[in-house]
């Protein structure tokens, strides 16, 4: 017995024996492909490590949001001098960009607002709000935010260089919650320190480059890169303190980038004495 394709005429009325046949599949619409998304977003390694982050900030911090409008962590000296830069930055830029070095402190010194480190890199969150109970609520975030941040750097710098899952975790926690930095708390300059690791690591994975599979270029990304380098910028914008050592260990790496650029650029492949 065999089966032969169609012959009916053009017109005549449908096959009443095709209902019988399998159905095809239809694609999934723009809800369920979005849902998909988000629920593998949802369990996304970095998607873990944020959210564990930010708890065990919030645990490790406490109660430091119990009752963020009212109170300050470790307290009241740098960190409401501190609050008062966030807050600072935030409404000179807003009103008079121009006289942002020259702030309302240490009359009748003019530039006092490059007296320290100035936390200029939280500026955005400085626009938001006005007055003193905004300005201790800002601190407070930026203050557990910080932590959060520290951690995810740490995880991210470990995990490019080539450790596994675990081994990433340990490090992460032992670099953000060292015991030296209980006696930092009250120095958000001090705190501030995730913008390091995490801009090591996007400049390592930019590269191609981990501790265990050494340099690889296939791997090579330059949007990695750039956002390397944009948050080193970032970190070096908070403060001289943590700013100027991070800058010694960028600088020699920015010149051997330069250098190697460089070089290629000049040594082209396939090029001789011959065809020079």
């Amino acid at each position: 017995m065999s089966f032969l394709p169609s012959t009916r005429p053009p017109g005549a009325p449908p096959d009443p024996w095709s209902v019988f046949a399998s159905a095809l599949d239809r694609p999934p619409g723009r809800i369920r492909r979005g849902a998909r998304v988000a629920g593998r977003s949802l369990i996304h390694e970095y998607a873990v490590v944020v959210t564990a982050a930010l708890l065990l900030a919030v645990a490790w911090t406490w109660p430091t949001l119990r009752y963020p409008l009212h109170t300050l962590p470790q307290e009241l000296g740098d960190p409401g001098r501190q609050g008062w830069q966030v807050a600072w930055s935030g409404h000179i830029l807003l009103t008079d960009p121009a006289r942002l070095w020259q702030s309302n402190a240490y009359f009748p010194e003019r530039y006092s607002f490059a007296f320290g480190d100035s936390l200029l890199g939280y500026a955005p969150a400085g626009l938001l709000g006005d007055g003193p109970l905004a300005a201790i609520l800002r601190y407070n975030i930026l203050f557990v935010l910080a932590q959060a941040l520290l951690l995810v750097g740490g995880y991210a710098l470990v995990r490019q260089l080539g450790a596994g899952r675990t081994g990433a975790a340990v490090a992460a926690v032992a670099v953000a919650y060292a015991p030296w930095r209980l006696a930092q708390q009250g120095h958000l300059d001090i705190v501030s320190a995730g913008g390091i690791p995490l801009a090591l690591a996007m400049l390592a994975r930019g590269h191609g480059w981990s501790l265990r599979h050494g340099l690889r270029p296939e791997r090579r990304h330059a949007g990695w890169a750039a956002a390397g380098w944009l948050v080193a910028t970032w970190q070096l914008t908070l403060g001289f303190s943590l700013g100027l050592p991070f800058a010694y260990v960028l600088a020699p790496a920015g010149v051997a980038l330069t250098v190697t650029v460089l070089i290629r650029r000049f040594r082209r492949p396939g090029c001789s004495e011959q065809c020079c």
